[in-house]
This record gives C-alpha cells, structure tokens and sequence, in this order.
C-alpha cells in the first residue's frame, strides 16, 4: 500500500499525528477525569431501577446504566455524550430524575468543552498534518519530475554532439568552459601567433 500515492500520504499522516495526539488524548481523559469527579459528586446515586422519578423518556431500560454511580459508567456515559448518541434522552433523564433543568448546564458545559474545543482541535490537526504531508508528497514528485526532465535533455543533447558543458544545469561555473566565438578566436590565434615570433 505504502507503494500508492494516496495511502503515502495517509500513513505519513498517521506518523506525524502520534505526538500531537498524545498530548490531545492526555487532554482528553483529564476533562473526562473531572468531569466524571463533578458528576458523580451531583448524580451520584440517583439513577437506578426502579427510580418513580424516571418515567418519560426512558426508551429501553438498558438506558439506566447511563449514570454516575462510579467512574466506570461515568466515563461509559460521557462517553455516549461526546459522540452525541442520543443525548437529549440522557440529558432528560437527570433533568427528571434530580426534578430541575437546572441539571442541564453540568451537559451543556461538557459538550462545549468536548464537542466544540477538544475534538475540533484534534480535527484541525488531522486537516492540516494532512495537508502538510499531502503538499510534501507534491513537492517531492515535482523535484523528481524536474530531476527526470533534466536528465532526459540532458542525454538528448549529448546524443546531438553538443559541449556537455553547454547543457543547462550542469553547474553554475560552466560559463567556463564554453567555446569561443569567431572573434576571440581571431584574437587568440593571433596573440598565439606574435607570441611565438617574439620567441
């Protein structure tokens, strides 16, 4: 796979995303860690079978085991919340299990943190490490092109008998080792010329 252009650039981006990433996820539980602390400290205990208060808005029973009754199913259930499924149940069944909409601003402010900060901020980096690796890729076949083309005239030249001093490219100083015209060949002949006579 890594021989096509397109999963180049996706395993490259795969590579450059492992720091960052890192520090996002180390982000990530430590807004989970708190906000599973701050819920189990408000909505410890309230959600169980059999609770009277729980009677509108429970689909399937299976929805109970949403709750911040201990860390594990605190971070199942802003789990569940960060990627939106279903979220106005469980926000509804605190809202009639703790009998105020006041138990509404605790899921606002952790789906503003969640949803709007941190996993943007993780979507920017993907777009752009990808653009980065994606232009890098461009970049490098583009050289390479360049590379190719060069050398193909350069063998076209040397092929039609032409100074391989004269093919573009070859090297900054080789001004140095072009022919003369027919004028200062003249000259030089003739400085050849009275030079030797003198002698």
């Amino acid at each position: 796979l890594y021989e096509i252009e397109s999963y180049q650039v996706v395993i490259h981006t795969g590579k450059g995303l492992l720091q960052p990433f890192s520090t996002l996820m180390g982000v990530l539980f430590i807004v989970y860690f708190l906000f599973a602390q701050l819920g189990c400290a408000i909505f410890g205990g309230l959600i169980y079978y059999g609770n009277p208060n729980i009677t509108t808005f429970i689909v399937e029973p299976l929805y109970v085991l949403n709750n911040f009754n201990c860390m594990g199913t605190a971070f199942v259930t802003l789990f569940e919340l960060m990627i939106v499924n279903n979220w106005q149940y469980v926000v509804a069944l605190y809202t009639e299990s703790t009998g105020t909409n006041w138990a509404r601003v605790f899921f606002i402010c952790y789906y503003f943190t969640t949803v709007l900060v941190v996993l943007n901020i993780m979507v920017a980096f993907v777009l752009d490490m990808f653009n980065t690796q994606n232009d890098l890729v461009n970049s490098e076949k583009e050289a390479l092109e360049n590379r190719i083309e060069r050398t193909a005239t350069l063998l076209a030249k040397l092929k039609a008998g032409e100074n391989p001093s004269m093919v573009e490219g070859n090297s900054r100083n080789s001004t140095a080792y072009r022919p003369l015209n027919e004028s200062q060949d003249v000259t030089l002949r003739s400085r050849s010329s009275s030079t030797q006579l003198s002698q």
